[in-house]
């Protein structure tokens, strides 16, 4: 509700000698925020036009009850016009509720006094803090996984360099078009990608956001000056040969036969990193032959079919999991991968600002937890299975989500076009 609107109704008061006053009430409306109040004015009903919300003709004072709307009316609204125009933001509630108590009450303007601008960086850690603790939850009631928290340190540190190097201490105010040209010139020499600070600005955004719904600053100009960058990058999958090459992997050191066990787990499942740590025995159901878990990141249910390879490992280890950090995980997948030979040459391709930056790496290089489930997804649509099958078992809810997950090579879609026309 972005429309400024001002109405006067009549309100029934009985008093204590069970006499009834009409009131009139005044309703004041904007951007969602709404506020009523008496104006200390009765009336009788009969003298009440509510259509032209005035006092009638015929009554008492007429003149001076209609002046008096008028002038609250008009004062209403020029409070909202000059803040619009002058600050690009809404009038507050209290702006609005201490401007009524100037007019109905006939009191003079308070003084201005200048207040302390709010530093931002007061309450960033709040912010994370709130989210760690769980006060502070996802738009759909869930609590925000470990890696978003991650992201949103490593913001703060961004931002706090910027400042320290730029020697500013930045307000609630200060989040517009120039701060966003200063911090992506800034961002672009610490050779970050435009995702990298695609990723910055969604999460200064959710953090503003956050602020303003919280009353702590009233800057709309942030919403259209942040802009998010969201540019395609190179994502890999393991093929069908490749995975075969992981599986027929023999003399591996005792930490690489684990890691190993581990890479196939989720290849064979499709599951985050996240939940084949938490996976315990009871989700496991040998008789129906599946799998049923909580997702870590979103809390829905999924379940997965459990295959006899799949199977054969859980086993081996009783339903218990050796575990690693993902840090570690994730370095000792490139090590596995490259002993199995999985060395084609990727070319990457990222900008920073509009500089294109092109590099060629060995593909085990680019091999990390998510490989594992990028490659189920596509293993499996390669083999025909339908994407509302691999969807229902990988959790995903949208096509467009599910999509960035599919890695079919040019030389697989070529074979499959060609195998189907001949």
């Amino acid at each position: 509700m972005n429309k400024f609107s001002v109405n006067f109704y009549l309100q029934k008061v009985t008093k204590e000698n069970d006499k009834v006053y009409n009131f009139i009430l005044i309703s004041v409306a904007w951007n969602s925020f709404r506020v009523r109040t008496t104006l200390k004015i009765h009336i009788e009903e009969i003298l009440w036009d509510a259509k032209k919300q005035r006092a009638k003709i015929s009554s008492k004072n007429p003149a001076v009850i209609n002046e008096k709307l008028d002038k609250i009316r008009n004062t209403l609204r020029k409070l909202y016009e000059d803040i619009e125009r002058e600050q690009s933001r809404y009038p507050t509630v209290k702006e609005v509720k201490a401007l009524l108590d100037q007019v109905i009450n006939n009191k003079p303007p308070k003084q201005s006094r200048a207040k302390r601008k709010l530093q931002i960086q007061e309450y960033f850690e709040k912010f994370i803090n709130e989210t760690e603790s769980g006060e502070r939850l996802s738009n759909d009631g869930k609590q925000i996984g470990h890696s978003t928290l991650t992201s949103y340190n490593t913001t703060k540190n961004h931002l706090e360099e910027f400042m320290k190097v730029k020697k500013v201490s930045l307000t609630f105010d200060d989040i517009n078009d120039t701060f966003f040209v200063s911090m992506t010139q800034f961002l672009s020499e610490k050779k970050l990608s435009n995702n990298s600070q695609g990723r910055f600005f969604k999460i200064i955004k959710t953090f503003m956001h956050d602020c303003f719904n919280k009353g702590l600053h009233t800057n709309i100009k942030f919403v259209k000056a942040l802009k998010v960058f969201d540019e395609e990058t190179t994502k890999i999958a393991l093929n069908a040969g490749e995975l075969e090459a992981i599986q027929k992997l023999t003399n591996l050191t005792p930490k690489l036969e684990k890691l190993r066990d581990l890479f196939l787990v989720q290849l064979y499942t499709g599951i985050r990193f996240s939940d084949m740590k938490n996976l315990k025995p009871e989700n496991l159901n040998y008789q129906e032959k599946v799998i049923t878990i909580y997702t870590v990141k979103t809390q829905d249910p999924i379940v997965i079919p459990m295959i006899k390879k799949l199977q054969d490992i859980l086993e081996h280890y009783k339903g218990k999991l050796p575990m690693v950090s993902s840090q570690k995980y994730n370095e000792g997948l490139k090590e596995l991968c490259k002993a199995a030979e999985i060395d084609t040459m990727i070319q990457l391709t990222h900008y920073i600002g509009n500089k294109r930056i092109d590099e060629l790496k060995p593909k085990y290089e680019l091999v990390s937890s998510h490989t594992a489930r990028r490659s189920f997804i596509t293993l499996s649509l390669v083999k025909g299975i339908l994407p509302e099958h691999v969807m229902s078992v990988s959790g995903h809810k949208s096509r467009k989500s599910f999509q960035r997950y599919v890695r079919v090579t040019q030389k697989e879609a070529i074979d499959e076009v060609r195998s189907a026309w001949e």
